[in-house]
């Protein structure tokens, strides 16, 4: 079966591996449960917008396999694949069970390389690929406020854990430390609270309340500067 085209504020999550007698590999039966659970949270965090996501698995024989390895495990959202949304890359490592000594399918994204491929990856990949059916959001719009009287600075670093979210908030941390300010850092996951504050790409830094930068990995310098 292929892919079915999107329609209007429609997310398609295209997925499809080799399948063997019924057996697949570890990497792919890893994917299959990240691939779902991506979308429930996306399902989740995009239906205020209206948007519907949909989840297709096809599977291709082993004759297919064997003249293409890297078909298997490959995920497209809306016709473009998972690492291409993330400004990552295709990679090959030996597989195992059904694969046999294939050189199956793996993609790097932020210098780290996958070959099972994380919830997390799925579900920001969905997020960049909504983008065009979401409002805009203007950085600095106060969406969140703080109690009156308190002077610690609070800083949240929103996504749902990917290797950029990680670094930002390192990155963050390493800002606060060298200003010498008093400030709260925290990271947050969860979907229904990221999308509370209008943000629908990842990582997204947000400074007493207002939603300072969209979908970068800020340096520590760039953060400063918003203290």
């Amino acid at each position: 079966m292929k892919p079915t085209a999107p329609n209007e504020k429609t997310l398609v999550i295209h997925w499809q591996r080799l399948l063997d007698y019924g057996q697949t590999c570890q990497r792919c039966g890893a994917t299959e449960t990240a691939v779902d659970e991506a979308c429930r949270q996306l399902q989740e965090a995009l239906r205020p917008w209206g948007i519907t996501v949909v989840v297709q698995k096809t599977t291709i024989d082993p004759a297919s396999f064997a003249q293409d390895p890297q078909q298997s495990n490959l995920i497209t959202i809306n016709g473009r694949s998972l690492e291409s949304w993330l400004g990552g890359h295709t990679g090959q490592s030996l597989c195992c069970g059904p694969c046999g000594d294939s050189a199956c399918r793996t993609i790097t994204v932020a210098g780290q390389v996958y070959e099972a491929i994380p919830a997390a990856l799925i579900f920001q990949a969905g997020l960049l690929a909504a983008q065009p059916f979401l409002p805009t959001l203007t950085t600095g719009q106060k969406t969140h406020h703080k109690h009156e009287g308190d002077n610690t600075m609070e800083i949240k670093i929103l996504g749902p854990g990917c290797p950029k979210c990680e670094q930002l908030a390192k990155n963050v941390k390493e800002a606060v430390h060298k200003a010498g300010i008093q400030a709260e850092v925290e990271k947050v996951t969860d979907i229904k609270t990221i999308a509370s504050y209008g943000v629908m790409m990842t990582p997204a830094l947000v400074i007493d309340g207002q939603v300072k930068a969209v979908g970068k990995l800020l340096k520590p310098e760039e953060i400063a500067k918003f203290f």
